[in-house]
C-alpha cells in the first residue's frame, strides 16, 4: 500500500514538477467553492420557483414577481456554477478554460446588483434584503483577487 502512494506522489511530482502546484491548488479550491455556493443558490432558488408563494408571502411581494425574481436569480447562480467548474478545470489542465474566472467575477457583481435592484424595486429596500449584495460583492472582489493572480501565474497564452 504504501509503494502504491508512494508511486503517486512521485508521478505528481513528475508529472506537475515546475507547474506552480500551489498556485493551481489555490485556483482549483477556490473555485470549486465557488461552484459550490453557486450549485447550492442555485438549488435553493429552483425550490422557490417550484413553490412561489411562500418565497412571495416572505418578500412581501406577489407571486408572479417571486417567480421572475427567482428564474433571474436561478439562471445566473447556474451561469455562475459553470463558469466556476469551466474555471477548475482549465487550472487543472492549464487551458484557456482558467479564464472562466472573468465570468465568474461579472456574474457575481450582476448577481449583487440585481439582488439590490429587487430589494429597492419590490420590497422596499428592507434592511436585510439590502445588506445581501454587499456579501455577493464580497464574492464578486475574491473571485477577481484569486482569478487574477491565477490568471497571471498559468494562463497558457501569457507565457
Amino acid at each position: 500500500m504504501s509503494k502504491l502512494i508512494r508511486g503517486l506522489i512521485r508521478y505528481v511530482r513528475k508529472r506537475y514538477a515546475g507547474a506552480q502546484i500551489k498556485v493551481r491548488l489555490l485556483a482549483v479550491v477556490a473555485f470549486a467553492i465557488f461552484a459550490y455556493l453557486g450549485g447550492n443558490d442555485a438549488a435553493d432558488i429552483a425550490r422557490s420557483i417550484s413553490n412561489p408563494s411562500s418565497m412571495a408571502v416572505t418578500l412581501g411581494i406577489t407571486e408572479q414577481e417571486s417567480t421572475v425574481r427567482a428564474v433571474v436569480l436561478c439562471m445566473l447562480s447556474a451561469i455562475i456554477c459553470l463558469a466556476s467548474l469551466a474555471t477548475v478545470l482549465g487550472a487543472i489542465q492549464r487551458t484557456t478554460l482558467l479564464r472562466g474566472w472573468i465570468v465568474v467575477t461579472v456574474g457575481y457583481a450582476l448577481y449583487a446588483l440585481i439582488q439590490l435592484g429587487f430589494a429597492i424595486l419590490l420590497m422596499h429596500a428592507t434592511q436585510v434584503q439590502a445588506f445581501i449584495p454587499v456579501l455577493y460583492l464580497v464574492l464578486a472582489a475574491a473571485a477577481y483577487s484569486f482569478g487574477r493572480q491565477v490568471s497571471r501565474a498559468l494562463d497558457p497564452v501569457v507565457h
